[in-house]
């Protein structure tokens, strides 16, 4: 009925997927797919599913050092230069500010990766895991060094691909124990 499909279209604009256009050359557009469209469907399904961290850090186990596997053959100078960038721009408090640029490092080695979909995944994990982190950790606690990234990025930067995915993976095994912990201090244990 059109009750129905207006209902489903307006979910569909709410999640960003689709631009409703007024007037005689109007209707419903398809939108560009972009990460934050993408990540809150996910969320909801993700939520329904009750998923925890261990699932979201199983995922980025195997995206992530991949991800940088082909930064490393693939990224220009000018990433080269973001990357660096970033690295030389760390706070040196490890309050919100300090997570909002450890979650930036791994949003611009996707970037590099030249790969549509592993960008909009990576930046959907990225999402995921900084809304939990900032709404679990204790403002003191840094869940890594950063010497981490300087090393990732060294391999980047030599496009070395088979270093980069062995640091990448090394990275994200050293933060998997603390995120769990996190976690297990949670009242209902659920990631979103």
């Amino acid at each position: 009925s059109r009750v129905v499909i207006r209902g489903a279209i307006r979910n569909l604009e709410h999640s960003g997927l689709v631009e409703i256009k007024r007037g005689p050359a109007g209707g419903a557009l398809v939108l560009s797919m972009k990460h934050d469209s993408v990540s809150r469907v996910i969320k909801d399904v993700l939520r329904l599913g009750k998923a925890k961290v261990s699932d979201l850090m199983d995922v980025r186990l195997d995206i992530e050092p991949v991800v940088a596997g082909l930064a490393a053959e693939r990224r220009t100078p000018e990433e080269i230069a973001m990357l660096s960038r970033n690295l030389q721009a760390t706070p040196e408090a490890p309050g919100d500010e300090y997570v909002t640029w450890n979650l930036s490092f791994h949003r611009r080695v996707a970037r590099a990766s030249h790969n549509s979909l592993y960008e909009i995944l990576v930046n959907i994990l990225m999402d995921f895991t900084g809304e939990f982190v900032l709404s679990t950790k204790p403002p003191e606690l840094v869940l890594h060094d950063t010497v981490s990234h300087s090393a990732i990025f060294e391999r980047i930067k030599q496009r070395d691909s088979a270093g980069a995915k062995r640091k990448f993976r090394e990275h994200l095994e050293d933060i998997v124990p603390m995120l769990k912990d996190l976690e297990d201090k949670m009242p209902n244990k659920l990631l979103l």
